[in-house]
Parts: structure tokens; sequence; C-alpha cells
């Protein structure tokens, strides 16, 4: 009971100073007050639960430095999306942003291939009965061809589960891929959000769905790392230039600092990026673009 009391009051710390993040590996308060497979459930935007498995490195500093209810994705999902949308989430991982869109949309599909992280999904659903009902999950990968694949899955980092970057406790997973155009037209009549982040593999997500981005024309957002792209033998320019074809103009998307609230958006400038950063950026269909920057500046506070 202590411990639970003293791990909640480091999370509110942690959460109100997020420049303490860069000495919490080195005092290891999380890991003291963490023993064994110690489960903790935060609550977003005021309704959404989601449990973290605090023994996972990744899910610790989630925990104890980041408030998911202020972050981009949370924040863009209730801006944009409206009752009868219908949003395809790829590399779901264990579900919030799914569910956060399922709280606004009528309809979500969630695309996640880690086996381990994908029964955390499962679990999140679960912790969420009003809103499961509107996810339809998915246990397989998309690129932009049908088959099976190698995830290299991390217990460590599951959040770095990729296609072709190994992290440092890998271990190879066989996965079904399939293509966004043949899932979509499975499970929905329509797209009107994607979100994408895919460790790197985000070209062939696209390349996999661009009927659907050309006939459904979705608003989209989608990480920028160079690190991963380079592991693809690509850049973050590929991805620009990619939308740019399709007739869609870029916006990296960031949260304001803690208390500020609100959303800043401008165009990427992936050249600036510092190495091990990554950028969430949202690509809007060119004749929507006033409609959506007014839309999300209407929301400003």
């Amino acid at each position: 009971m202590l411990q639970a009391t003293l791990r909640k009051a480091l999370r509110r710390v942690g959460v109100a100073f997020p420049q303490l993040m860069r000495f919490s590996g080195r005092l290891g308060l999380g890991r003291l007050l963490t023993p064994g497979r110690t489960l903790e459930r935060v609550i977003i935007d005021d309704d959404i639960i989601i449990e973290l498995d605090l023994s996972v490195p990744f899910y610790r500093s989630l925990y104890f430095h980041h408030d998911l209810s202020s972050a981009e994705e949370t924040l863009l999902l209730k801006c944009l999306l409206e009752p009868g949308d219908t949003c395809v989430d790829v590399g779901a991982h264990i579900g919030y942003v799914a569910l956060v869109a399922a709280k606004y949309a009528s309809r979500v599909l969630a695309v996640e291939p880690g086996p381990t992280t994908y029964r955390r999904l499962q679990r999140n659903l679960a912790l969420n009965p009003r809103l499961a009902p509107k996810v339809v999950s998915l246990p397989l990968a998309l690129a932009d061809h049908t088959g099976t694949m190698t995830l290299l899955d991390s217990e460590r980092q599951p959040n770095r589960a990729s296609l072709a970057y190994r992290p440092v406790d890998a271990r190879e997973v066989q996965v079904e891929v399939r293509t966004l155009d043949q899932v979509a037209a499975e499970h929905l009549d329509r797209v009107s959000f994607l979100k994408i982040d895919v460790e790197g593999a985000e070209l062939d997500v696209l390349r996999g769905g661009e009927a659907t981005l050309r006939h459904h024309r979705p608003l989209v957002l989608c990480e920028l790392n160079e690190d991963l792209q380079a592991v693809f033998g690509r850049t973050c320019q590929d991805i620009l230039d990619y939308f740019a074809e399709l007739g869609y103009v870029g916006r990296e998307v960031e949260a304001r600092a803690q208390g500020h609230g609100g959303l800043t958006l401008q165009p990427p400038r992936p050249e600036l990026y510092p190495p091990h950063s990554y950028r969430n950026a949202l690509f809007i269909p060119s004749d929507r673009l006033v409609e959506v920057e007014a839309r999300l500046s209407g929301h400003d506070h």
C-alpha cells in the first residue's frame, strides 16, 4: 500500500516536471517502487482506463513521466473526430490511441502485430467495455504486400518492435502481413482518420494503402523519425514527397508545455530534426487545409 501511494506521488511530480525524466533512470526510484510485475492503471481523457505493466521500462517511463491526456494524438483526435467518423490505428500498441478514437468516432480498426503487445491491447479493450464494441483489433502487420514477415519484438522496448530496426533484446516473431487497402475494404465503409506509427515502415503502409488514400482522403497522423527511416534506406523527406504526390499538405504537430494546452502546427522540417528524435506530422488533403487548421485553432486554449 505504501509503495502504491509513493508511486502515485512520484507520478504526479514526474508528469508536472517532465524535465526530470533525464534523471529518473539514474536515480532508479521507479524501479525501487515497482518490484516484480507491478500493474498500474491511468485515466486518459477523464474516463478511458489504460493498464501499464511497470516491470517493463517503457511502460514505467510512460507511467511516471507522461500524461497521455495531453499527448499530441489525444488532442488531435478530440479536435478532429466527429460521430460517424471511422479510424484506422496502424501500430496500435496497447490501444490508448484506438480507445481515444473510439470515444469520439463511430468505429476504429486497431492493427498491432506484436503478440505480447496485442494481448495488452486486448486487456485495455476489456477494461473499457463502453468503447470496446467500437474497436476491431487485428493481430497483424501492414505493408505494401501480403504474406509473412519477421517482426523484431522487444520486451524492454515494446514501442520499438519493428520489421527492420533491431532492439537490443530483439526476439524474432513471424507475423501475418496484409495491406491497408485490403483490411480497410473488409472492415470499414470509409476511412476518416489514419494514424501510422510503425518504427520506420510508414512508407510501406502508405504504399499498401494508396487506393484508400486516393478514394477516402483521410487525415493522416504519421510519425517522422530519421533514424528509423534510415534503417529502411529512406528519409523523412521521402514520406513528405509521397504525400505531396497525392495532394496532401503536412503540418508538424506538437503539444504545448504542461499547463499551456493546445497544439502548435508548422510545416515539417526534417533537416532540423536532431538524432534519435521523432515528430508527429498531420497530413491534410490540400482542399481541406484551411478547414482543418481552423478547427484546430478553434480548439486552442
